[in-house]
C-alpha cells in the first residue's frame, strides 16, 4: 500500500485490538511489521539492466503482511476503496494462502524464466530450494 499515516494508525489500532484478544496465550509475543519499500531501491531496479520483476513504480509503499486472512482481507479492501492498495505481495511474508506470483506482469516472468534457463538449465536451483514459490515450466 502507498503510505498514508492514517490509514496505517488505523490498521495498527485493529491488529493491536485483535491480538488483545489473545492475550491470554501463555508464550505468545505478537509483532506488528510493516515493511517498507523504498522509493530509491525502486528507482535502482528501473535502471539496473534486470528491473523489477513485479513492475512496481519508483515510489514510497509498505508491504502489508496480514498474520490472519480475515484481518488482511478486510483492511486490503478498506485500502482498494481509499485508493491505497496494491496487488504485490512480498515473498518473504506471504503465506500459504497467497500467491505473490499473481502480481507479476506476465512479460516479467517470462523474462525470470528466460533468466532460470541461462543460468539454471539443469534446474538446480529449483531442485535445491524445496519450498516457496516457484516459476513451473
Amino acid at each position: 500500500m502507498r503510505p498514508d499515516a492514517k490509514r496505517l494508525y488505523d490498521i495498527y489500532l485493529a491488529w493491536k485490538e485483535s491480538v488483545s484478544k489473545l492475550s491470554d496465550v501463555e508464550g505468545l509475543y505478537p509483532t506488528f511489521v510493516m515493511n517498507i519499500m523504498p522509493k530509491s531501491a525502486q528507482s535502482v531496479a528501473k535502471h539496473n539492466g534486470i528491473r523489477n520483476i513485479w513492475g512496481l513504480d519508483d515510489k514510497e509503499f509498505f508491504v502489508v503482511s496480514g498474520w490472519a486472512a480475515k484481518f488482511g482481507d478486510y483492511h486490503r479492501s478498506v485500502n482498494h476503496q481509499s485508493g491505497l492498495a496494491s496487488d504485490f505481495i512480498y515473498m518473504g511474508d506471504a503465506s500459504e494462502t497467497q500467491n505473490p506470483r499473481l502480481g507479476i506482469p506476465f512479460k516479467n516472468v517470462e523474462k525470470l524464466r528466460q533468466i532460470r534457463a541461462k543460468y539454471g538449465p539443469e534446474g538446480v536451483f529449483t531442485i535445491l530450494n524445496w519450498d516457496g514459490y516457484k516459476l513451473g515450466h
